[in-house]
């Protein structure tokens, strides 16, 4: 089952994790299981969109988070 809250919506080989980090921020992993570079599509309903941890770019709902073969990325918002 799909989790709604969550700022990309993903099928198999990419998947996602939870978390929470010490300023008490809710953390997206983002994880491409694959050979493969993949594009997801960021649906986050809040206005100010996330930004990934790991480039400091930030998203908005519609944008493509491009994910690198075996990559990752991690999304605070």
């Amino acid at each position: 089952m799909r989790d709604k809250n969550l700022p990309v919506q993903t099928a198999f080989p990419v998947i996602t994790r939870r978390g929470v980090n010490e300023l008490n921020e809710e953390l997206t992993y983002v994880f491409n299981y694959s050979c493969k570079p993949v594009e997801v599509e960021i649906c986050v309903k809040d206005e100010k969109g996330c930004t990934d941890a790991i480039t400091g770019i930030s998203y908005v709902k519609g944008d493509k988070l491009r994910l690198e073969d075996w990559g990752v990325a991690v999304l605070v918002g």
